[in-house]
Formats: C-alpha cells, structure tokens, sequence
C-alpha cells in the first residue's frame, strides 16, 4: 500500500501541464520530420532492403513513440545525488531504493508518453499527408497476433532502460565526473538502439556489436514488434530475451547499490 500511495502521489503531482513536455514533444517532432524527411528522399530514389516506403516512415514514427516511453534521467539524477551528498539522505527513506526509482520514472513516463504519442503522432500525420512523404497507401498495417505483445515489449524495454541508467548512474561512486560516460551512454544508445537508424541496415560487425549491448532490446525489437515487421515466434522469442536481459541487469544494479551503500558506511555518511 505505501508504494502504492507514494505512485499515485507522484501521478497527481506529474499531471499538472509541463510547458517542458510539450517543448520536449515539439523538439521530438520537428526531428521526426526532418528523419522522415530524409528516410522519404532515400526511398524515392533507392530501395530500401526490408522496408517499403510505408514501412520506414511506420517504424520512425513508432520508434520515436517507443522512445518517448522508455527514456529517463535515472543515469543522471543519480549521479547528481551522488556528487552532491544527498544520496544518504535518500537512504533513510522508509523504501527500497531501487523500487523508489521505478516509481518515480513510472509516474513521470505515464504523462510525458501520453504528451509526447499523442503530439508525435497528430502531428506526424499531418505532416506525412502535407509532404506526402508515403507515395500511396495507408502506413497503418493490419493487427496481427504478434503486435499485441508490443506493448509488454515496451513495459519490459522501460525496465531494461531504467536498469541500464542505474547501473550507469552508480558509477558516480567511482568516478569524479560522469560528464563523459553521459555522452558515450547517449552515443552508443543513439547509434544502437535503433532509433535513427533499422539496426538490419547496419553492417555485420556493427549489428554484431549491437546484438550484445542492451539498447536494441529497448527500442529496435518493440519497435519491430508494434509495427509486424517480427512474426509471432519471432516477438515471443525476442519478449524473452528481453526479460533476461532485465533479470541480469536488475542483478547487476542491485549488487552495484549494494557496494555503493557499503562505501557510503565505510566513509561514515
């Protein structure tokens, strides 16, 4: 029940209209446009291996909706509590730490996913029709079996996400700056997952490279997923690998905290 009040508690306070959402949600689709744009020109002129016009324009505009659901300062808002000593004054909160952090991304996705959909998608229509960026046809697929595990793939994907950033944002432990590791995080996340570029267009090495890091799995397969570019074998498959990839990295941030919290004892915070 505490876990459970302290949700809804943030969900009231997060429901109040963000002028930073909805810039954050101008800002996501003026750079939609420009991907479209460009993904447009290539299809005109080339043929894209995989993908029909419709489909390319379908999979950035679901990748960036999916990307709107899963992204979180959890790396960042760590380390800031780290750097500025105020991590011991969170440990002295009555809840697990780790749980505290999910719920606070939970209740901020909630509303900043709704913002950013259903902007990003009102207006990417509108702009797909006024550029006529899909030559004919409607870039809605039909619904298949396999969408429907789209959006457990996203939930596990925001939990793989929230995972990865922790284990990240706990290397303020160890480090005096994480300025750095913030950038190639970001680096790595932006070529990787996905969400520029289909990871099927990349070269062996670098979707070999992409095939052991996490960041495919958070937006690349629930992406594919939602838009029946996977088969139903395909999206139960990928749906599992998700979850191991959440088990292990939940295992890694949970040993990582508790290391963390250790040191802070040993230095008497």
């Amino acid at each position: 029940m505490r876990y459970i009040s302290l949700y809804a508690a943030m969900m009231r306070q997060h429901s109040r209209f963000s002028p930073s959402m909805f810039l954050m949600a101008v800002s996501d689709f003026f750079s939609l446009g420009l991907l479209l744009a460009i993904w447009s020109a290539i299809s005109r002129q080339h043929q894209i291996p995989g993908y029909t016009p419709q489909q390319i324009v379908l999979y950035m505009i679901v990748a960036r909706v999916v990307q709107a659901g899963v992204r979180n300062r959890v790396d960042r808002d760590l380390a800031n509590l780290i750097y500025r000593g105020n991590l011991a004054q969170e440990l002295r909160l009555p809840v697990n730490h780790q749980l505290y952090t999910v719920i606070k991304v939970l209740s901020r996705n909630g509303w900043s996913f709704l913002y950013g959909a259903t902007v990003t998608v009102v207006l990417s229509t509108l702009f797909i029709r006024g550029m006529r960026l899909v030559p004919e046809g409607s870039v809605l697929p039909a619904l298949g079996p396999e969408m429907l595990l789209g959006l457990p793939a996203v939930s596990v994907a925001l939990g793989l996400s929230v995972s990865s950033n922790y284990c990240i944002g706990l290397l303020a432990m160890w480090t005096r700056t994480q300025k750095g590791i913030a950038h190639l995080k970001d680096l790595l996340f932006a070529v990787l997952s996905g969400a520029l570029i289909p990871l099927d267009l990349f070269p062996d090495w670098l979707r070999q490279i992409s095939a052991v890091m996490p960041y495919r799995w958070i937006v690349y397969e629930p992406t594919r997923i939602l838009t029946g570019l996977s088969t139903p074998g395909e999206a139960l498959r990928l749906l599992a690998i998700q979850c191991l990839w959440v088990l292990g990295l939940g295992l890694v941030s949970s040993l990582a905290w508790k290391r963390a919290v250790r040191k802070l004892e040993v230095h008497g915070e």
